[in-house]
């Protein structure tokens, strides 16, 4: 009987717009009794997956600081890769475009052959070599996922080797770019603080400076194809992907959200999947981290926003400037921005009231958070750098 009951609850949350529909929906085919029940059990299943990542990323950062001083974790901006021993990492700084290898080594022979080593993978790896050899993606990887998650393989598309070495380099490329950043006498050392008789050895390397650019035509045929398909502009999709992760395929946030346009796989990511492939499942870090799926989501999701959620605002650009702000604040606190109340329909008489010009300053002066203003200033300008190349 309990499995003839839980059948078509699974199946009705399939069928929600949303996992915090499904949460709010009635059935007339369960009691209430029944419903409550499974209700707090799908909610269990997504809150104990969420604090399992937490307690396995908190586990990982204090064995990380057995050995570093400051044990670096990845972020939004930053891809941080350490090896099996977590005695040397790479830290690549997506935003300041800025490589660094450190190893924490003895003797000076064996962290030049660490540091070499390392500079060279990290260079030429791949997304999904990345993912699966990463200690801390293998920790992750094993939590139990909740119902309806959905899997797939990382791209194999490289991290930063076309930025950095050019396409189609060949290994006697790679071998001449890690021989010259060593000339360049950028390798400094000081005396570890938590291995004795130990040295930290730190090697940077800079990236190219025109990065955002570059990094943008690795995506740009997903980018067109899926600006076509949802009715935005490139301009617009790629100002959004440097904002939220400077190109970083490994982003990850403390909500969390992953990948390059930052999805929140229980919320944004629920409904862009849905948009997509009438099917509501939740997508995994390993399916947000692969480009392709992570900008058609982030893609979809923006078409929500602009063609659902805000199609009261009539001015195209006004809906625009909206639209951006929402993507990082959410749209409710669009409406409370203009009306004090979160109720976009009402909300919209006097957005349509105002010109494009005067709904901006209205955002730039009312939204809630500034964080949310300093978002849509910088997506905006972003906007227009790359109208300018696109």
């Amino acid at each position: 009987m309990k499995k003839l009951l839980i059948l078509p609850l699974f199946t009705l949350l399939l069928q929600a717009s949303s996992f915090d529909d499904f949460k709010k929906q009635q059935y007339s085919d369960t009691t209430s009794k029944d419903f409550e029940k499974h209700k707090k059990t799908v909610n269990k299943q997504f809150d104990a997956y969420i604090k399992a990542q937490e307690k396995a990323f908190k586990d990982y950062k204090k064995d990380v600081g057995a050995i570093w001083e400051e044990p670096k974790m990845p972020t939004k901006k930053d891809w941080v890769y350490y090896s099996k021993d977590k005695m040397t990492r790479s830290i690549v700084d997506f935003d300041k475009g800025v490589i660094t290898i450190e190893t924490v080594a003895k003797d000076t022979s064996i962290a030049a052959k660490n540091l070499q080593k390392t500079l060279a993978n990290t260079v030429s790896v791949s997304v999904d070599e990345a993912y699966k050899t990463d200690p801390l993606q293998q920790k992750l990887s094993k939590i139990k996922k909740p119902y309806g998650d959905v899997s797939s393989k990382p791209s194999s598309q490289s991290v930063i080797k076309d930025l950095v070495l050019g396409k189609n380099a060949s290994n006697k490329d790679l071998n001449k770019f890690v021989q010259n950043s060593f000339k360049k006498k950028n390798l400094k050392k000081v005396s570890s603080s938590k291995i004795q008789e130990a040295k930290v050895y730190t090697l940077t390397v800079d990236m190219p400076k025109d990065k955002n650019i570059k990094l943008s035509k690795q995506y740009l045929s997903k980018v067109e194809s899926y600006s076509k398909k949802y009715k935005l502009t490139k301009p617009l999709i790629f100002a959004i992907i440097e904002t939220e992760s400077s190109y970083n395929p490994f982003a990850r946030s403390h909500v969390p959200a992953y990948g390059l346009m930052q999805i929140v796989p229980r919320t944004a990511g629920i409904d862009a999947y849905n948009l997509v492939y009438k099917q509501k499942k939740m997508p995994s870090a390993s399916y947000l981290y692969n480009e392709d799926h992570n900008i058609e989501l982030g893609s979809a999701y923006l078409h929500i926003l602009y063609y659902r959620y805000l199609k009261s605002i009539k001015d195209p650009t006004s809906r625009m400037y909206c639209a951006i702000a929402a993507y990082n604040t959410g749209s409710g606190n669009i409406a409370y921005a203009f009306i004090g109340s979160y109720n976009m329909s009402k909300a919209a008489p006097k957005i349509n009231s105002m010109s494009s010009d005067a709904v901006y300053k209205r955002l730039q002066s009312h939204l809630k958070f500034d964080e949310a203003k300093h978002y849509l200033k910088t997506v905006h300008t972003r906007m227009n750098k790359y109208a300018k190349v696109y």
